[in-house]
């Protein structure tokens, strides 16, 4: 799938929006991608992870972990795809956002499926890649090697350096859209200068 493709499945289910927005990250952007449109149309995603799945089929993971909450269809749909083309388990976890400083942890019963495998790490949106540097963190705290990154969009202009030297780094579009802080948003100083 091209990336041109990918975009358009995107702008199909109306996941592209334009306007003001405040993002997880906390930075402010004029152009939002609303993944949550996306996940009802099982098909699509199907299609998407099929394609995480291959470009890491060679890479062996023995793992697929994401942050939740729409990492978790991510996890679970690129692992059903590597079990089988490799006719093998691969085993789909996710990471819970936590209050507090480690941001995510990952659940005392998953801790010992990672300890000495290979995981792929794998996130919808990157913008500031904060929640898979977290996810990363937990995976190598508990014993797991990462072996990859995949992601659905990179609008961030991540590197594999950013989040942790990860051997590999993947994502179906890579295309920067512009994001601020809340000090350098024209919008937010316009508002302001109206009150």
């Amino acid at each position: 799938m091209t990336e041109k493709e990918v975009i358009a499945m995107f702008r199909e289910v109306g996941a592209i929006k334009k306007g003001h927005f405040v993002l997880a990250s906390g930075r402010h952007a004029k152009t939002r991608i609303e993944k949550v449109l996306l996940y009802p149309y099982t098909k699509k995603v199907d299609q998407l992870c099929w394609e995480i799945a291959e470009y890491f089929s060679r890479d062996y993971p023995c793992i697929v972990i994401a942050p939740a909450t729409g990492g978790i269809i991510l996890s679970h749909c690129v692992a059903d795809h590597m079990s089988r083309m490799a006719s093998r388990t691969v085993l789909s976890l996710y990471a819970e956002k936590t209050k507090g400083e480690n941001g995510f942890t990952i659940n005392p019963g998953y801790r010992e499926f990672i300890k000495g495998k290979d995981v792929l790490v794998l996130e919808d949106i990157l913008t500031t890649g904060g929640s898979v540097k977290k996810v990363i963190r937990q995976v190598r705290r508990w014993g797991g090697k990462v072996i990859g990154v995949g992601a659905l969009w990179n609008r961030g202009g991540i590197t594999a350096k950013d989040l942790g030297d990860v051997p590999k780094l993947f994502s179906l579009v890579n295309v920067t859209l512009e994001t601020f802080t809340r000090g350098k948003c024209q919008k937010c100083k316009a508002n302001r200068s109206k009150v």
